[in-house]
């Protein structure tokens, strides 16, 4: 079976390179959601770290690009050697639905978020990792609690 958040990653950055104005809806939606931005760190793979953070530079510069301009410009600003041109085409093809970015964006969110709460207890204590005593602990565990409750 496919790991479904390398899916949603895919979706979310095809979703973006074809029409890249749903970026500003995710920062509106991710501010009412109290959210902050979606950061490359979130993402499983560093060839979608890497699209995703060329594609973050952009987003003042390039607000009308789309698709084939879009790709052309993440290829002309960024020199990393993990985004190539038949890449960015795949990841353009991956997005089923490819309106649905904030959908795909709130997957990843959620996927990493899972991520640190199973390492956090994984981690032994004092390593500088939240603790089940710590606030952000406490807000981390009701966060997934809440997501786990939406979802059954």
């Amino acid at each position: 079976m496919p790991d479904l958040t390398a899916l949603a990653e895919e979706a979310f950055l095809g979703a973006i390179i074809s029409d890249p104005r749903q970026l500003r809806d995710l920062g509106t939606l991710r501010a009412e959601m109290i959210l902050p931005p979606l950061q490359a760190s979130e993402f499983t793979d560093p060839a979608r770290q890497a699209v995703w953070t060329a594609i973050s530079r952009l987003e003042e510069v390039a607000p009308g690009a789309r698709g084939r301009e879009m790709t052309n410009l993440i290829l002309a600003t960024s020199n990393d050697p993990l985004i190539t041109r038949d890449y960015l085409a795949h990841l353009a093809l991956s997005a089923p639905n490819p309106g649905a970015a904030a959908v795909y964006a709130r997957m990843i969110s959620e996927a990493a978020l899972i991520r640190d709460l199973a390492a956090a207890a994984q981690a032994p204590a004092g390593d500088g990792a939240a603790q089940p005593g710590d606030p952000s602990f406490q807000e981390m565990a009701s966060y997934a609690a809440n997501l786990t409750a939406a979802r059954s």
